[in-house]
């Protein structure tokens, strides 16, 4: 089997056909080539026009691959859920009301289990990965996961907090203006993961996330608050838009490639893992 994963999309339509087609997906018939599952982490939308068709096009992939295209739920899906959109900070209007059918479509995926917070993966070598939409800090992993060291069931456990008020999963982070000290899995800054797994000792499994990369592709820059110190652990991959921290033998990779209105098909680069070695994507609704 393989599995491919697919960072933050932003309503860009073209861009997440584009990274279908590269894996050879019939964008026309929403056929996805034979022991391949796409798991998408999130952000599908982003206060665009082409939100309501990339979502809808999206519930075809899940009807025409059954099993095989697993969504994650981003803090962009969060904020629809809610009835509305989330801005930018460099915005000084205020955000467009999402279309009622776009809330009701992801109010759906959520209720029958079809979106789920996190997703984990494992291999015949025994290695796991969980996949969340921002990644899984280590003060989160250890108090309110208990330091579970299987991606699998840690994914069990994350997603049975839900995304009700209280959960875990949606406390804000440095993003959402907060110094709580412990982001979930859909506000978490890549700053604030990797800083919380830097130093520690080993990580117990992969992670894969996308809601953001600390790099700014277009001016080839960190943002600010990226530190040298850190960044020395960081690997950065412009070609496909990819940024791999490691500790020890465990690795963390971003694959939010940052996309807006001028983005080209090519710029969303699925993370792809292939060579047999994936045996089973598990996935726990809430």
């Amino acid at each position: 089997m393989t599995v491919a994963v697919i960072g933050d999309v932003g309503g860009q339509r073209r861009c997440l056909a584009g990274a279908l087609r590269s894996l050879g997906a019939d964008t026309a018939r929403f056929e996805l080539p034979e022991g391949l599952t796409v798991v998408q982490v999130g952000d599908l939308v982003g206060a665009v026009k082409d939100d309501i068709r990339v979502v809808e096009d999206v519930g075809w992939w899940m009807d025409r691959n059954p099993g095989r295209w697993v969504q994650v739920i981003g803090n962009w899906e969060l904020g629809v859920l809610e009835g509305r959109y989330l801005w930018r900070s460099n915005r000084k209007d205020e955000p467009p009301a999402p279309d009622p059918h776009l809330v009701q479509m992801l109010r759906g995926w959520v209720a029958s289990g079809a979106m789920v917070v996190a997703v984990g993966v494992v291999s015949h070598r025994g290695g796991s990965a969980l996949v969340t939409h921002a990644g899984l800090t280590r003060s989160m992993w250890s108090r309110s996961c208990g330091g579970l060291m299987d991606a699998v069931q840690c994914a069990a456990l994350v997603n049975s907090f839900g995304v009700v008020a209280g959960s875990p999963v949606i406390r804000p982070g440095e993003m959402g203006g907060s110094s709580f000290g412990e982001p979930g899995p859909l506000w978490a800054s890549s700053r604030e993961v990797w800083s919380s797994w830097r130093g520690k000792g080993a990580m117990p499994f992969h992670q894969v996330h996308g809601h953001t990369s600390g790099f700014m592709w277009g001016k080839q820059a960190w943002y600010d608050g990226y530190d040298s110190a850190l960044v020395e652990s960081v690997t950065v991959k412009p070609d496909c838009r990819h940024v791999w921290f490691e500790e020890g033998d465990k690795r963390i990779v971003g694959i939010d490639p940052g996309l807006w209105p001028r983005s080209k098909p090519g710029d969303l680069h699925p993370l792809i893992l292939r060579g047999g070695e994936v045996v089973n994507v598990a996935v726990m609704a809430p």
